[in-house]
């Protein structure tokens, strides 16, 4: 594995001027990745609004996530982007099938709150590769088309989300639970189906989280 030495410098922007807001994130990588000199960029932009006077107060938001491929691997230039935000399923999703490297996410989300407790999302993702000639970030160097001729397209994903906070039904002021449940599917793309698999997925989960404030 080659070393790697990454510098990360970033600009964060955001506000809320009721009923929009927005949300925006740029970073710039440089460095060495083990022969070849780093240089990538990623990019996250938020914009959104809020319907406070509708029922179930609903929020429309359009997400945008970028992150630089390597255009050619043989030019002494590394620009695949490495990733610095951290946990991935806050802007690209539940199913763990991408990482910020090499990608385009556009995201659409709706929210609602149906109940005082109760938040409802739905998310809808269309995913695609920066560069053709470089790799799926699940695994690069076995879902790669060096030729190019694989395409760009990875997939689309829908996301269904709801949370229940559970104070009403608990009698203890210091316990807090916090009821959680989703299903979430997954349809490849041009690209997984020429150089993975065409196969469709699903996911469902649910969790309870418990806190004790002291």
């Amino acid at each position: 594995m080659d070393d790697l030495i990454c510098h990360n410098a970033g600009f964060r922007a955001a506000g809320d001027f009721s009923p929009l807001f927005f949300d925006l994130n740029l970073v710039h990588q440089w460095g060495d990745y083990g022969r070849q000199r780093l240089d990538a960029w990623g990019a996250h932009l938020l914009l959104g609004t809020k319907f406070d006077h509708y029922r179930w107060n609903p929020i429309l938001s359009i997400e945008y996530s970028f992150a630089s491929g390597d255009s050619d691997p043989d030019d002494g230039r590394m620009e695949t982007y490495q990733g610095v935000f951290g946990a991935r399923d806050k802007m690209y999703r539940r199913m763990h099938f991408m990482d910020l490297s090499n990608l385009h996410d556009l995201q659409f989300n709706l929210e609602l709150v149906p109940l005082k407790n109760v938040q409802i999302y739905f998310g809808a993702h269309r995913f695609w590769l920066d560069e053709k000639k470089d790799g799926w970030s699940k695994n690069f160097s076995t879902y790669r088309d060096l030729s190019g001729s694989s395409g760009r397209h990875l997939g689309d994903e829908v996301d269904f989300m709801l949370q229940w906070n559970l104070d009403a039904v608990v009698f203890d002021s210091k316990v807090r639970f916090v009821l959680m449940a989703g299903y979430c599917h997954f349809w490849p793309g041009e690209f997984l189906k020429n150089v993975a698999d065409g196969s469709q997925a699903d996911w469902v989960f649910t969790q309870i989280e418990c806190k004790y404030v002291f």
